[in-house]
């Protein structure tokens, strides 16, 4: 009988396993299909120059060049939904902010983002990690799935914790039904949170929005780096 230490274990090592297996993908995109993508485009549009406005096949080339540059934005934004690589470098609080205005523009709606500014001083790695996939992941079904004009994404630290809260004002949806078919990303949001100790609600119904909720427990910290977080809260 698997106890509950060995099931959370077994949930860590799965979510680590697909996060290494989406490096892999984002990398392999990076490195192989997208170049391969700008050196198609390129060659097409000074193939259709060489040809000159008089040929024939010059528009249908520069077409495909233009198509081929497309399909090269779309190849790079599933790279970095795979994978951001940047997260390590701009933090939580940018990386949430990126990808809401990323949305914002691709879906003409409004997202409000109330983040703690000490968010990226207190919050480890780790979980700011699985957060900002959770918050990502929620964003982007509000948009694609959800039809929403409106979202609040809140992340907040508590004494020993952080939340999250991504609140739309979309078409909502059954979750039962939704789990049933293994869509929307739910299963991996719940198995984010589970690996580091934490939670994930979901309050839903159709026609009623959907609020996404995680919580994640900080790891303990002793001297001056818990005092500074007593301070950060209390401010």
């Amino acid at each position: 009988m698997v106890t509950p230490l060995e099931e959370r274990e077994l949930v860590r090592r799965q979510v680590l396993g697909a996060e290494a297996e989406r490096r892999r993908i984002a990398r392999e995109l990076h490195d192989g299909f997208n170049q391969d993508l700008v050196l198609i485009a390129v060659e097409l549009e000074l193939l259709a120059q060489t040809l000159g406005s008089g040929d024939e096949l010059a528009p249908r080339l520069k077409d495909l060049g233009s198509l081929s540059r497309r399909l090269l934005d779309r190849a790079r934004r599933m790279g970095h939904d795979l994978h951001p690589a940047h997260f390590e470098i701009l933090g939580l609080e940018r990386s949430i902010q990126d990808s809401a205005r990323e949305l914002e523009n691709r879906f003409a709606a409004v997202i409000e983002l109330i983040i703690d500014p000490a968010v990226d001083r207190e919050v480890p790695v780790a979980p700011a990690r699985e957060l900002y996939c959770i918050a990502q992941e929620a964003l982007r079904n509000a948009m694609r799935h959800g039809r929403a004009a409106r979202v609040q994404v809140v992340v907040e630290l508590e004494e020993a914790r952080v939340t999250l809260s991504v609140e739309d004002d979309g078409i909502g949806f059954e979750p039962p039904r939704v789990r049933r078919r293994g869509g929307l990303g739910l299963v991996a949001m719940e198995e984010r949170a589970a690996a580091l100790g934490g939670e994930l609600r979901l309050t839903t119904a159709p026609g009623k929005g959907t609020t996404v909720w995680a919580s994640l427990p900080l790891p303990p910290l002793t001297g001056t780096t818990a005092e500074g977080r007593v301070r950060a809260l209390v401010r």
